[in-house]
């Protein structure tokens, strides 16, 4: 999800998505929202067999540790927002 040339795919779809946003939606539904419910999938059936466990404040913290992620990625002055 870091690594090099997927950041550099994913800057080109958030510096394109004012003007192909179709592209962009496509890029986004192809990619990293296969790959959250993917990891959400996993993660549900981990807790399910009670090998994973999260507390609310657990779950704050990663998702606040994946904005650090993406402003790393992409800038602090992107909104974060996906075309639509």
């Amino acid at each position: 999800m870091v690594q090099p040339r997927v950041l550099q795919l994913r800057r080109l779809m958030i510096g394109a998505s004012p003007c192909l946003p179709e592209v962009a939606r496509t890029y986004y539904e192809r990619a990293p929202e296969q790959t959250r419910q993917a990891l959400a999938g996993c993660f549900g059936q981990l807790a399910a067999r009670g090998l994973l466990r999260f507390t609310a404040a657990e779950l704050r913290a990663q998702a606040d540790a994946g904005v650090a992620v993406f402003l790393a990625a992409y800038g602090e002055g992107h909104d974060g927002a996906v075309p639509g």
